[in-house]
């Protein structure tokens, strides 16, 4: 439960922070992927961090119910799955972020989403 809750303050106050900053400085979005495809390096340690992050993550939660629980493993699992793609398939995965930064629109949406759902497992992670 203890973890449940940890990976709900986590999970939240990154999708609140991400949410509000897509929202706020599309521009810089951009501007951060095109840097993040020009150093390859980069883009290999990120991905090997992102893919030990989730790994960590569902080692720790593999919950699978329906419920808030449930959606902190799917996401554990999907952190996992995206950085091995962008250590595996980099060139698709910048491709598909081109996509989505080229879609101001779509990106408005996604960040409301994400601030939604943040707040949500913020406010259980944190027991407001």
């Amino acid at each position: 439960m203890e973890t449940s809750l940890l990976l709900a303050q986590l999970i939240g106050t990154y999708f609140v922070l991400m949410g509000i900053t897509m929202f706020m400085r599309p521009n810089l979005i951009r501007e951060m992927t095109e840097g993040f495809e020009r150093n390859k390096a980069l883009m290999l340690i990120t991905g090997i961090f992102v893919f030990v992050g989730g790994f960590l993550m569902v080692s720790a939660h593999n919950v699978w119910e329906a419920s808030w629980r449930g959606f902190i493993t799917v996401m554990a699992w999907a952190t996992m799955l995206k950085g091995a793609m962008y250590v595996v398939m980099p060139d698709y995965m910048m491709s598909q972020a081109h996509w989505f930064t080229n879609k101001k629109m779509m990106q408005k949406v996604a960040s409301v989403i994400l601030v939604v759902i943040g707040l949500y497992l913020a406010y259980i992670g944190f027991g407001f």
